[in-house]
């Protein structure tokens, strides 16, 4: 089995440091994160953006700062379009606001959003949230909003994935009902390890994840898409590690 591997930006502390660090390990694609000051490519990598995840939240109960994200938001679709992308990935809710505030304030932002990305031609990638998060964390709710517009995708965050089934009796059943349940939605993979407990995105092989298993679901469903490393931040070798071990583990696939 085949993988295509791309790289978070995180991995360097300016947009150039991180293009030249994916373009001369060869990796698949480049995630951008717009908090970068100054992004100019030179279009030798695939690119994917990832929206401002820190203070940025488009399901605010606080009109001003969901107002505020969603300004944001529409610039990071601005620089997809600048950087030949086709996604810009974001996080649909933080974990400041019941279930039932979230699902209401983020109806009322997507719906601007999706007039905007339409303009653009660029889609929506809604990660699955993590436990801490009260809205958005089931992949059953997530794809209730994505079947909505072909212009929302599933960003499939294992991570995430992995800790949410954690409170089931077979955790990786879960996970593959959750996975077959969302096949042809899914856009992109982001791949990290995790532990039981915490929430920290740590890098491939470092925690419990038995990614030969995820790997099979994935394949058996025909995914064909890149697997964006997350994990290993600003540690370029842990990256190398990581994108190692995985390609080890899908040549035995």
């Amino acid at each position: 089995m085949k993988i295509k591997i791309g790289t978070s930006a995180g991995v360097a502390r300016t947009f150039k440091e991180a293009e030249k660090f994916a373009i001369k390990n060869k990796f698949d694609a480049l995630e951008v994160m717009p908090e970068f000051h100054k992004i100019e490519p030179n279009y030798k990598v695939k690119y994917t953006v990832h929206a401002h995840f820190l203070a940025f939240d488009i399901s605010s109960a606080d009109a001003k700062l969901r107002k505020e994200a969603i300004s944001k938001l529409k610039e990071c679709i601005i620089l997809a379009k600048k950087l030949h992308s086709n996604i810009v990935v974001f996080h649909p809710c933080s974990s400041h606001v019941s279930k039932k505030i979230a699902r209401k304030n983020f109806n009322k932002s997507i719906k601007l959003l999706l007039l905007f990305a339409k303009k653009y031609n660029i889609l929506l990638g809604f990660e699955n949230m993590d436990p801490r998060k009260h809205a958005f964390t089931d992949i059953s709710e997530c794809l209730s909003v994505i079947k909505r517009s072909k212009y929302l995708r599933l960003v499939l965050d294992l991570q995430h994935l992995w800790l949410i089934a954690q409170s089931s009796p077979n955790p990786y059943k879960k996970m593959f009902t959750d996975i077959k349940s969302a096949n042809k939605y899914i856009e992109e993979v982001h791949i990290s390890d995790a532990k039981k407990g915490q929430t920290d995105h740590f890098t491939v092989g470092k925690g419990e994840i038995d990614f030969e298993r995820v790997l099979k679901m994935l394949k058996s469903i025909g995914y064909k898409g890149d697997y964006i490393l997350e994990g290993g931040l600003f540690d370029p070798q842990a990256k190398l590690r990581g994108r190692q071990l995985l390609k080890q583990i899908a040549a035995k696939l």
